[in-house]
């Protein structure tokens, strides 16, 4: 990377990170949208970086808080998850060769979407969705995490 780039990503990372701090969510949404609009990194490349700080960040949060976490939900969301990432880092790369054009689309489209889905009030229902629901959920997480490092918007909304 340049130095151009390397500012940039660095910059880019220190507002998504604030903006995680702060409202707990969307570092990878920030660092795409914040190095895609300055030219600074590929799609493809900022996932890969974004996956590693997000991988720290997670540990770092879940050090101590073991026995905190909802094991059912985490075990149906890892469980849909991890399949999915490594599908999402393939359809990243296939479309980073094939069609960048509509890599760019799909992440424009999933990053409005996942802004506009804030502005909603969610309702805790009465009753937990089934297994399949929070697996499936997780599969679809995964693949926008694949993709774009940035599951948080389907997952998070799913366990709210």
């Amino acid at each position: 990377m340049d130095w151009y780039a390397t500012s940039i990503f660095v910059v880019a990372i220190g507002v998504g990170a604030w903006v995680q701090a702060t409202t707990g969510f969307a570092l990878g949404l920030i660092v795409i949208a914040i190095v895609q609009v300055m030219g600074g990194l590929s799609i493809a490349q900022a996932a890969a970086s974004i996956s590693v700080v997000a991988f720290v960040n997670v540990v770092a949060s879940l050090v101590g808080g073991q026995s905190k976490i909802d094991k059912r939900l985490f075990i149906g969301l890892v469980a849909g998850q991890l399949p999915a990432i490594a599908l999402g880092i393939w359809i990243l790369n296939f479309l980073s060769r094939e069609a960048s054009t509509v890599l760019g689309l799909v992440f424009g489209l999933f990053l409005i979407g996942g802004s506009l889905s804030l502005a909603l009030n969610p309702t805790p229902r009465e009753r937990r969705s089934s297994n399949v629901a929070t697996v499936m959920t997780g599969f679809c997480g995964g693949i926008f995490g694949g993709m774009f490092a940035a599951s948080g918007p389907i997952v998070g909304w799913y366990a709210y």
